[in-house]
C-alpha cells in the first residue's frame, strides 16, 4: 500500500486539473462565455475521476476541486 505522503502523477494531474478548472468557471463569469463553462465542467469531471482512486492528498485535492467546480459550473449553466 501506498503512503499518504508520496504521490503518482495521476494525483498531480488532478490537483493541476481542479486548479485549471477552477481557473476556467472564474474566467466564465467575467466574460460570460458557454464555452469556457463548458470546457470548466470538462476539466473538473476529469480532475474528479483522476482523484478518485488514490491515496494521496493531491489525489483528494482534485478530487474535491473537481466536485465542487462540476456543481457550480451546472448552477451557473442552468441557472
Amino acid at each position: 500500500m501506498m503512503d499518504k505522503s508520496v504521490s503518482s502523477k495521476k494525483d498531480i494531474v488532478s490537483l493541476f486539473l481542479g486548479i485549471v478548472a477552477i481557473h476556467m468557471y472564474v474566467i466564465s463569469l467575467t466574460t460570460e462565455s458557454f464555452v469556457l463553462i463548458v470546457v470548466s465542467i470538462i476539466d473538473s469531471l476529469i480532475a474528479f475521476f483522476l482523484g478518485i482512486g488514490t491515496d494521496s492528498d493531491y489525489g483528494h485535492g482534485g478530487l474535491i476541486i473537481g466536485l465542487l467546480v462540476f456543481i457550480a459550473s451546472l448552477i451557473k449553466l442552468f441557472v
